[in-house]
């Protein structure tokens, strides 16, 4: 922990220093260089060398030649010291600490401040902890979030009533409790480990089997703004931005489902998440504080079979305008030597962002994903085999200091590669999705956001027992209630 004196008089601080030991205490804040500054209005603080010579001169008469000399005065009660106990050093090895603001990083304007995209960190090293004067070597940071979401949705299916309409209310939350250890050196380089602990609460019954679980779980390396190299569970740099709704964990971003799934949005998003059963590694390099590189690899298994991906991305950032764009390729096959099957994926996507900050931001995405099966007889299936294309756009505006409007509409369309026997078509569904946003800050940490959405997916299979195009329609409203801390 980090150690400091803790006594007063100068009798027992050299009794203490003659028994080589010190009192120390643990140091819990959230800024330690905070805890090093001297008090406001204090009087006892070290006075300059050449001003206190002079006031011994004056104040006292010559001593004997032969007189033994004045000890050196004592560091003051609140000097650092090290393990060892001695004063001037640094502050011990470890400390405990609330992740302070300067580990958000924001070298670039990242958004209009509470909005959705300050609240992304995508072509940054987050948590921010260099080694800054004061502080220990270890810190162990922490953060996290809670949130609580009561909705309601109502869904018109496209086959009903073999597919049933619905209205359905629900509530969902969820917390995080982040840890990040991280250990800093004076020149800047780092290794850290973040940990991050979910617990799930749904209305459900029975209750989901993943009621606690875990998001982040990962070590990295590096030098701070400058490379790393990361590996475990984490998700990727983000490409494609939703605005202020279509969170993730949420039903309006699955859309209108009833029985039926509907296609969902492809945003460079298949390497992009936290794998189930694979791990991720990343090499990160910041040659500028506008230009940052990710290479973000995938590899382990996913099922029965083995999974192995690959998805560099740039983002080119000047704060008011943001371009980003990055490519995906990959393959899974089966762990049998005797079982040829396997998938190949590729894609691509590209967004362009503006922010005009404190007013307004917006911005617009692209990408494709494709996707080649090949079935157990090591033949090409053009049924498994799809492309999906997803195109769309948000806005936000501030209407007062902390009230945010957000608007956004997303188009995702998919095909596969198998032709209908009568009309020469390929099969395929759309799914529009849009929304409206609303959201008030309170004390800076929590959020309040109303959001009403609309979605329609369409299904079109041509099949011959199921010609007739049909799609689902669905009105939601949420409501969520967040902690940031």
């Amino acid at each position: 922990m980090m150690f400091r004196r803790n006594h007063s008089a100068r009798g027992m601080m050299l009794c203490l220093a003659l028994a080589g030991s010190a009192f120390t205490a643990p140091a819990l804040a959230q800024d330690p260089i905070a805890n090093d500054a001297p008090a406001e209005g204090a009087t006892d603080a070290p006075k300059p060398a050449a001003e206190a010579d002079k006031a011994t001169t004056a104040a006292e008469p010559a001593k004997p030649a032969d007189a033994a000399p004045a000890p050196e005065p004592s560091p003051p009660l609140d000097a650092p010291v090290d393990a060892k106990g001695t004063a001037g050093k640094e502050e011990g090895f470890f400390g405990v600490e609330l992740l302070p603001g300067t580990a958000y990083p924001a070298d670039r304007v990242r958004g209009l401040e509470g909005g959705s995209l300050w609240m992304t960190f995508p072509g940054t090293q987050w948590p921010y902890m260099p080694k800054r004067p004061g502080d220990p070597k270890v810190r162990l940071g922490f953060s996290g979030s809670a949130w609580v979401d009561t909705s309601y949705r109502s869904v018109k299916a496209g086959l009903a009533p073999n597919d049933p309409n619905l209205k359905q209310w629900t509530q969902q939350s969820r917390f995080v409790l982040r840890a990040t250890p991280t250990y800093s050196t004076a020149n800047d380089w780092f290794v850290q480990g973040q940990a991050e602990i979910v617990a799930n609460g749904e209305e459900a019954n029975p209750r989901p089997a993943n009621v606690v679980d875990t998001d982040d779980l990962y070590v990295k390396a590096g030098k701070w703004k400058k490379f790393d190299v990361q590996a475990g569970r984490f998700q990727g740099w983000e490409l494609y931005h939703f605005g202020m709704a279509l969170d993730q964990n949420t039903y309006e971003r699955i859309g209108a489902r009833s029985q039926q799934m509907p296609v969902q949005i492809y945003g460079l998003t298949q390497f992009w998440d936290r794998p189930a059963g694979a791990g991720n590694f990343a090499i990160h390099a910041y040659p500028t504080d506008y230009l940052r590189f990710e290479l973000l690899g995938q590899l382990g298994a996913s099922g029965s079979n083995n999974s192995l991906g690959a998805r560099p991305m740039g983002i080119f950032d000047l704060g008011w305008v943001k371009l980003k764009a990055g490519l995906e390729y990959g393959k899974t096959s089966s762990q049998k030597d005797t079982d040829p099957s396997k998938s190949t994926f590729k894609g691509w996507g590209t967004a362009l962002q503006f922010v005009l900050d404190p007013y307004v931001e917006f911005g617009g995405n692209v990408a494709q994903g494709v996707i080649d099966v090949t079935n157990t007889s090591g033949v090409y299936d053009p049924a498994g085999s799809t492309t999906t294309w997803s195109y769309g756009g948000f806005a936000n505006g501030r209407i007062m200091k902390d009230l945010l409007l957000g608007v956004g509409i997303n188009f995702t369309r998919w095909e596969d590669l198998k032709k209908n026997i009568d009309t020469g078509k390929t099969d395929n569904k759309k799914h529009t999705q849009m929304f409206g946003a609303l959201q008030y800050r309170l004390w800076e940490r929590f959020y309040i956001k109303g959001v009403v959405a609309y979605s329609e997916a369409g299904f079109n299979p041509l099949a011959d027992t199921l010609p007739n195009v049909f799609a689902n329609k669905m009105i939601s409203t949420r409501l969520r209630l967040m902690l940031l801390f």
